[in-house]
């Protein structure tokens, strides 16, 4: 007796079945029960395999409530894992699920096709919120008489549904076996339509930004929660927050100017009162940098206030509260200073920074970056074994960690600051990193950032005015004084914050030579591995995109230096860096191996040194349909 719920015929006259077992795989999942010692606890639900509905993911998320929260909410004091999804605009959701809600086999599946480029490890496809049965069948119906033939390969097709909105067009992926359809879900590459065509990227896989695109699920209704503080030895909201805040934060000076002077000047300052300052000051500062909810919610404080006027700017005291991604770099700092009394307090809330500080979107991505070049550079600086192994622990699974692996060449800036036609006889173009560069970032130098981030089809398909225009449209688009909001943090910003995370990460790891091989640390060792170089891959290419068209005069010399010449030096000294960056990065890892005797690890890096420039993530999704063969929607 056949087990058949539908049949299909494809395009091509091949039928094809799907039974109940395999659309129940799709929309809930299938499931096993292993053992577990977490809380009061025996026994654990994870994940075999299939779920790619909302509705799926929401039954399944329940089960683990009380260990599992969005990376928004997710206090590693109270929870012991956390999840991230995102909405696409044509509706489908991108979703990463902790690798523990994973059966052994099932995450391991997850890898490979993240190695080619197809969709990332530990994440999930999603149908949009409000497909259920009817929806995915007919979905298939429709795929099936859409078939992209490039992209099919045996035992799994690839087509299109939801033809009749380009906004709203889906890519699925069709698994089978013979005319059995085993699963069905969306591809993470979708059309290059409503969504910008987004391919597979590093960045993304290992991005978990919050936005406007950012999916909650049914944990929505916690961000119309005030964020409820608790440094200071009091439980207070956001109307005491000014009021709370440590005075030597609320009297720091504003920077007017060389921002290198004020942070040798603020240097003094915090070197000063870490030395005078009691322990129970010292303590009011551990506290304030231990607030979760500080930590989690200082963006939304900070884009809050602007988004009501600039009035607040007014008082030193509001100000500087407000702006407290400062008062967790001049805490570190402080901390830092004051030496061996302090440094048990210091090593544990570095880790619980990484575990679970979150990345919001645009200006926030420069401030997260500040911060985590603090903590790299107090680590590197302490040489305490605990801590540099609890540091590469804590980093390999951090949800910011991406922020500190893109690496940026501020010359560029400098270089582009340039008016053509101009002299070959100048620093910004003679050297490809200047030792010596200072800047005063403005908001067209934020932009230059910005371009890191907008991903392959930006970078491959517009010019620079194109991107400065469409760049600052973006940030004039966001509620308040979001300009003034980027324009002030600026002032905060020098160079040395954007210094190679490849130069702290080789003095971390010199401090661990000959201590042994460590399982732990050799595994998140590898994971850092894998990510910090697949960034760079991934960075190289946008690069290619941005100044890839200038490659013709990559080789030439002549005065005066026009416009094709100046971004032909860009471009030769972005890739000239990034070699080298991965390649010093690879050096460094590859020393510690050999140190602890990790012929696995010194492996894998030699591994990645092959496909130094030879490595080419994906390009957006273009749809190859044959005409002829189209059906009707």
């Amino acid at each position: 007796m056949s087990d058949s719920l539908r049949k299909f015929t494809s395009i091509y006259g091949d039928t094809f079945e799907i039974s109940r077992a395999s659309l129940d795989h799709i929309i809930r999942g299938d499931f096993s029960i292993r053992p577990t010692r977490r809380g009061d606890k025996s026994t654990q639900t994870v994940l075999k395999g299939g779920l790619h509905t909302y509705d799926g993911w929401v039954s399944f998320k329940i089960l683990h409530a009380d260990e599992l929260a969005h990376v928004l909410f997710f206090d590693s004091r109270v929870h012991s894992n956390w999840y991230f999804a995102r909405t696409l605009g044509n509706g489908v959701i991108t979703l990463r699920i902790p690798k523990e809600l994973f059966s052994s086999k099932a995450s391991k599946n997850t890898m490979y096709p993240d190695e080619y480029y197809k969709s990332g490890y530990l994440w999930k496809t999603l149908f949009p919120q409000g497909y259920g049965e009817n929806d995915i069948l007919n979905a298939i119906d429709v795929a099936l008489n859409n078939l992209d033939r490039k992209s099919s390969i045996q035992g799994q097709l690839v087509g299109y549904c939801n033809l009749g909105d380009p906004l709203k067009e889906i890519r699925l992926v069709i698994q089978h076996r013979g005319e059995k359809i085993l699963s069905v879900f969306p591809s993470w590459s979708q059309p290059n339509t409503g969504n910008d065509g987004k391919p597979y990227s590093h960045f993304d896989s290992i991005g978990f930004v919050v936005a406007n695109s950012t999916e909650f699920f049914d944990d929505k209704v916690l961000l119309e929660s005030e964020p409820i503080f608790c440094f200071g030895g009091e439980v207070f909201g956001i109307e005491r927050f000014v009021e709370k805040t440590p005075a030597i934060f609320k009297n720091r000076s504003i920077p007017r100017g060389n921002v290198s002077a004020w942070s040798s000047d603020r240097e003094r300052e915090l070197r000063a009162y870490a030395e005078s300052a009691t322990k129970s000051e010292l303590n009011q500062i551990k506290s304030y940098l231990s607030d979760v909810a500080l930590i989690k919610n200082y963006p939304r404080i900070l884009s809050g206030a602007y988004a009501e006027g600039l009035e607040f700017r007014n008082s030193k005291d509001r100000y500087n509260s407000v702006i407290a991604y400062q008062n967790i770099i001049d805490g570190l700092s402080i901390l830092f200073f004051s030496g061996d009394s302090f440094s048990d307090d210091l090593e544990e809330l570095i880790i619980f920074l990484l575990d679970n500080m979150v990345t919001f979107a645009l200006v926030d991505l420069v401030i997260k970056r500040r911060i985590l070049s603090t903590m790299i550079e107090i680590v590197s600086a302490m040489n305490r074994v605990s801590l540099s192994e609890r540091f590469v622990l804590a980093l390999a699974k951090s949800p910011v960690r991406r922020e500190l692996y893109i690496e940026y060449l501020p010359d560029t800036i400098a270089r582009k600051r340039l008016s053509t036609p101009c002299s070959l006889n100048h620093d910004a173009l003679m050297l490809v990193s200047n030792p010596n560069l200072s800047i005063e970032f403005k908001v067209q130098d934020y932009l230059e950032i910005l371009k890191e981030h907008v991903g392959e089809t930006y970078a491959f398909n517009f010019d620079d005015e194109f991107l400065n225009r469409h760049l600052y449209e973006v940030l004039e688009a966001q509620e308040g004084c979001y300009i003034e909001l980027v324009s002030d943090s600026l002032k905060y910003l020098k160079v040395g914050d954007l210094t190679s995370m490849s130069f702290y990460f080789e003095k971390i790891l010199q401090g661990l030579f000959g201590n042994g091989l460590k399982s732990d640390l050799s595994d998140a060792l590898r994971v850092i591995l894998r990510d910090y170089c697949r960034i760079q891959f991934a960075k190289r290419l946008r690069v290619n995109g941005l100044y890839g068209k200038f490659n013709d005069y990559v080789g030439e010399v002549y005065e005066p230096v026009d416009h094709n010449l100046l971004y032909a030096n860009i471009l030769k000294h972005e890739r000239w860096f990034n070699s080298f960056v991965v390649g010093h990065f690879l050096d460094s890892i590859e020393k510690y191996a050999k140190s602890v005797g990790d012929k696995e690890l010194e492996n894998d890096a030699d591994v990645f040194r092959a496909k130094i420039g030879r490595e080419i993530p994906p390009l957006p999704v273009v749809k190859s349909l044959n005409d002829s063969f189209q059906r009707g929607v």
